[in-house]
């Protein structure tokens, strides 16, 4: 009908606003859709996520959280809103900090097709954060990520052959895949590489190589090639 056409061009013109970073003038035109009766509860799910975001692009976590809460009573599998919700009790932002709660939402967005929800689960399979770790299956994960061509995926791949996750380290493996994430735009992989390089675990220590990787980040924007200098 023509007021649920309106309902949804209300919702079209939010996004576009959004995305202008006029985020108040964005939930002006959200409000209405948002109570609108003849949206379905996927449409209305997505209107309550996009309010959502708006708030969290303002640093209203809590608002953002109940949004995000909302879309999901409307829609279960809506993936970027699981993502958001689950980021937010990940970073303890605007809920309790809760690494069991953020890994329930990040393994069903990853279930509902979410990339970057299956980069978490790896990396909260890898960690143990959450969840029982599980070095076989978060390899699986990221191996799959990693040669999607995501850099994360590859750093924390990389990670998983160190001697800090595996008990039988294989430092090959780590750098391969470490080098792969630096070299597709990674500076956490080219600060892991330098304290590889510091620490000798690819073959003798190497100060100077290190230093060169931490300035290289550093002259980047890394805060933690800052910090491993200024050691």
């Amino acid at each position: 009908t023509a007021e649920s056409l309106d309902a949804r061009a209300y919702i079209d013109r939010a996004v576009e606003l959004i995305q202008a970073e006029d985020f108040s003038l964005a939930r002006t035109y959200l409000a209405p859709a948002l109570i609108h009766p003849r949206l379905n509860r996927s449409e209305r799910a997505r209107a309550y996520y996009l309010r959502g975001y708006s708030y969290y692009a303002e640093g209203l976590p809590v608002s953002a959280s109940k949004d995000y809460a909302r879309s999901l009573e409307f829609d279960p599998d809506n993936g970027a809103a699981l993502v958001a919700l689950g980021g937010l009790y990940h970073r303890g932002e605007g809920v309790r900090e809760d690494p069991e709660t953020a890994f329930a939402f990040f393994a069903s967005a990853a279930e509902a097709g979410q990339p970057e929800a299956s980069l978490f689960v790896g990396f909260a399979l890898l960690e143990g954060r959450g969840v029982e770790r599980d070095l076989v299956r978060a390899r699986e994960i990221l191996t799959a990520e990693a040669e999607a061509g995501n850099p994360t995926a590859m750093h924390y791949l990389g990670r998983s052959y160190r001697a800090d996750f595996a008990d039988d380290p294989e430092e090959a493996l780590a750098r391969e895949w470490i080098e792969k994430a630096v070299a597709a735009g990674s500076l956490d992989a080219k600060v892991a590489l330098g304290y590889m390089h510091y620490k000798g675990e690819l073959s003798d220590a190497d100060l100077a190589e290190a230093v060169r990787l931490f300035e290289e980040a550093s002259a980047e924007g890394s805060s933690t090639a800052n910090v491993a200098l200024g050691h």
